[in-house]
C-alpha cells in the first residue's frame, strides 16, 4: 500500500457515504419517501420489484423540483432544508443533510421526472454513477417520480452481504408502515412485484392504520390518549391488558412526525403496564410526541433514527402518567360493566351450572400412577378459596396451592418427557382457526415455514396476510391459545434461539391444558392434582417461575399474630 495521500474522486466519496446512509433497499425507500413528505405530497405511491434490487419507484404529488434545481439535488450536500448549522435546531423536515440522493445515485441507475405548478412541462433526467446521462422535457403531472434501478450493481461486495429477498421485503414493508403511521394525513400505497400490499386513505384516522399494521383485532381494541403538559403533547394509541407481544418492537415512537428509536421512551411506555402484563411480555403502542425542535438532536445517527432528547425525565414521566391514567380509566369502565352485569348473572345461573359440568368433564383424571412414597399424599385437602387456591394441611403445617400453577408444572413435566421420547407431533384440529397477522409477521412466518412445521404447527395460507391453523403440537388447545402461541413463536424467531423456542412451546402446551383460576374441581380432583404435583421433579414453581405452593408453619403463624417472643 502506498504511503502517498490522495484526494478521493467524487464518486468514491459518494459510495463511501452510501455505506453509511444506504445500507439496504429499505434505506432507499425511507430516504425517497421522506423527500416526498418534505415536498408536501398528499399521495405517495411506492412500487418495488425483486425486493428493491431490480427497481424502487416512488411517485408523489408534491410541489416538485424546477429545472434549475433538479441536478443540484444529486450533488453531495445539496439541500433545500437548511442554510446554517443553527437551522438544525428549528428544522421540522424529514431530511436535511443533502447526502441521500447523491449516495443513492452512486450505487444505482436513476431516472427522475419532476414538474412544478409554475411550468407546463417537467424535466426527466437519467443519472449514472452520479452524472447526468440524458435530459429531456417531459409532459408529466405536478410532483416527482423517481425510479431507482439495479441497486448496488456497481458494488457487488454490498450485494453479497444483503439478506434474503423476503427479509429485505419485510424491512421495506416495515418502514413504509411506520412512515404511514407518522403521517396519517397522507395517502400511502405500496405495491410489491405488481401486487397491492399496503394502502392508507390519508384521512388522518390512526386507528384505521393501526388495524392494518397490527391486524384488525388488535387495532380495533387500541385506546386513544392525548395529554398536553409543560409545553409538550403526548398522544396516540395504547393496547389494553389483553394486547401484548413477546418483544418491544411493537412500541412505536414519533417525535414531531419523525419515526425514532429511543430506549428510554420505550421504558417510559412499558412502565405504565408494570404488574399489569405477564412476565416477559410487552405492550403495543403508537406514541406521538410534539415537542420544541431545539430539544431534539437528530443528527447523531446517519439515518436520523436514533435521537437524543433534552428534558428527557419530564417527557418520560409524561408518557408514563398519560398511559397509566388511560389504563386506570379502563379499569373503572370494566368495574362499572361488571356491576351492571350482576342482573345478567342472576338470570344465567342455570347456564353457569351447565358450563361448570362441561368444565368438569374436560378435566383429566388426576389419580394416575401415584407412588407410595409421594409425601404430598399425606396432605389433607380442606377446600379452596375462590376456586383458585387449594387449602391443605399436613403435620401442623398449612399449605396454600395455586391450582393453575400446580397443574402447569404437572403438564410441563409431562410435555418435556413426551418431547424427549417423540419430539413434536401434530394433532389435527376438528375445525381450523383463522390467524390474521400484520404483514411483516406474515412474511416472517413464510420465511420460517419449514421450521414451524418441524414444531408440529400445520398452517395453510389463506389470503394475503392470513393462515388457517390446521394442526397444533402437544395438545395446545383453544383459539386464543393457538393465536397467542403462533405470535409468541414468531417473536422467538427474532433471537434464533432454538432452545428458547422449544421451551416456549412446552410451556404453552402446559398452560393451555391446565385448569384455570376459578375452575371448579371437586375434592377428589383437588387431592389428585396435589398428589400429581408431588410426583414432579421440581414441584415448587410453575414453568414461568411463579410459586405453586406456599407453606405456613407454627412459627410463621405466631409471628403473623404477634405471638412470637
Amino acid at each position: 500500500m502506498s504511503n502517498n495521500i490522495i484526494i478521493l474522486d467524487g464518486n468514491t466519496i459518494n459510495q463511501i457515504a452510501a455505506g453509511e446512509v444506504i445500507e439496504q433497499p429499505s434505506s432507499v425507500v425511507k430516504e425517497l419517501v421522506e423527500n416526498s413528505i418534505d415536498a408536501g405530497a398528499s399521495r405517495i405511491t411506492i412500487s418495488i420489484l425483486e425486493a428493491g434490487l431490480k427497481e424502487i419507484k416512488v411517485v408523489d404529488n408534491g410541489y416538485g423540483i424546477d429545472a434549475g434545481n433538479i441536478e443540484k439535488a444529486f450533488l453531495r450536500y445539496g439541500t433545500s432544508k437548511l442554510q446554517t448549522i443553527e437551522d438544525l435546531y428549528s428544522l421540522r423536515t424529514m431530511g436535511f443533510r443533502g447526502e441521500a440522493l447523491a449516495s443513492i445515485s452512486s450505487v444505482s441507475k436513476i431516472q427522475i421526472s419532476s414538474r412544478t405548478a409554475d411550468y407546463e412541462y417537467g424535466l426527466t433526467l437519467e443519472i449514472r454513477e452520479g452524472s447526468v446521462n440524458s435530459r429531456k422535457a417531459d409532459s408529466i403531472n405536478v410532483g416527482t417520480s423517481i425510479k431507482v434501478k439495479n441497486l448496488f450493481y456497481n458494488t457487488p461486495v454490498r450485494q453479497k452481504f444483503l439478506r434474503s429477498a423476503l427479509s429485505e421485503t419485510r424491512d421495506i414493508i416495515d418502514i413504509v408502515e411506520k412512515l404511514a403511521i407518522s403521517r396519517p394525513d397522507i395517502a400511502f400505497s405500496l405495491k410489491l412485484d405488481g401486487k397491492q400490499n399496503f394502502k392508507t386513505r390519508g384521512n388522518g384516522n390512526i386507528k384505521e392504520i393501526a388495524s392494518q399494521v397490527f391486524s384488525f383485532d388488535v387495532g380495533s381494541e387500541m385506546l386513544p390518549f392525548d395529554v398536553v403538559k409543560n409545553g409538550f403533547r403526548v398522544w396516540g394509541l395504547a393496547g389494553n391488558y389483553n394486547v401484548y407481544r413477546g418483544t418491544k418492537d411493537h412500541i412505536i415512537f414519533f417525535i414531531n412526525s419523525r419515526y425514532v428509536i429511543n430506549k428510554e421512551l420505550s421504558k417510559a411506555f412499558e412502565a405504565a403496564y408494570k404488574n399489569r402484563l405477564p412476565i416477559n411480555k410487552y405492550p403495543i403502542g403508537i406514541v406521538y410526541l410534539d415537542i420544541p425542535q431545539y430539544l431534539v438532536e437528530v443528527n447523531i445517527h446517519p439515518r436520523k433514527m436514533e435521537v437524543k432528547i433534552d428534558q428527557e425525565k419530564l417527557i418520560h414521566d409524561l408518557i408514563t402518567s398519560s398511559v397509566s391514567s388511560l389504563l386506570l380509566s379502563l379499569n373503572k369502565q370494566v368495574t362499572r360493566e361488571n356491576t351492571n352485569a350482576v342482573i345478567t348473572h342472576k338470570t344465567s345461573i342455570d347456564k353457569k351450572s351447565i358450563d361448570r359440568e362441561l368444565v368438569k368433564e374436560e378435566q383429566i383424571s388426576f389419580n394416575e400412577n401415584i407412588k407410595n412414597d409421594n409425601i404430598f399424599r399425606q396432605m389433607e385437602i380442606m377446600g379452596t378459596i375462590k376456586n383458585t387456591y387449594i387449602i391443605a394441611r399436613m403435620n401442623d403445617i398449612l399449605y396454600i396451592i395455586d391450582q393453575h400453577a400446580a397443574h402447569e408444572r404437572v403438564n410441563y413435566e409431562t410435555a418435556v418427557k413426551q418431547f424427549k421420547e417423540t419430539g413434536f407431533k401434530s394433532q389435527m384440529l376438528l375445525e381450523p382457526y383463522l390467524l390474521t397477522l400484520k404483514k411483516t409477521d406474515y412474511i416472517r412466518v413464510i420465511e420460517n415455514i419449514e421450521k414451524i412445521f418441524t414444531y408440529g404447527v400445520l398452517l395453510e395460507s389463506f389470503g394475503d396476510d392470513s393462515f388457517l391453523i390446521r394442526g397444533l403440537p402437544l395438545n395446545i388447545i383453544g383459539e386464543e391459545a393457538s393465536n397467542d402461541f403462533i405470535l409468541e413463536l414468531i417473536d422467538s424467531f427474532n433471537n434464533d434461539d432454538s432452545e428458547k423456542v422449544i421451551d416456549l412451546m412446552l410451556e404453552k402446551a402446559a398452560c393451555s391444558r391446565s385448569v384455570k383460576a376459578g375452575n371448579f374441581l371437586n375434592i377428589n380432583e383437588l387431592k389428585g392434582l396435589v398428589e400429581m404435583l408431588g410426583e414432579c421433579e421440581f414441584p415448587y414453581t410453575c414453568p414461568h417461575g411463579r410459586p405453586t405452593i406456599i407453606e405456613f408453619n407454627h412459627f410463621n403463624l405466631e409471628k403473623m399474630f404477634l405471638r412470637s417472643k
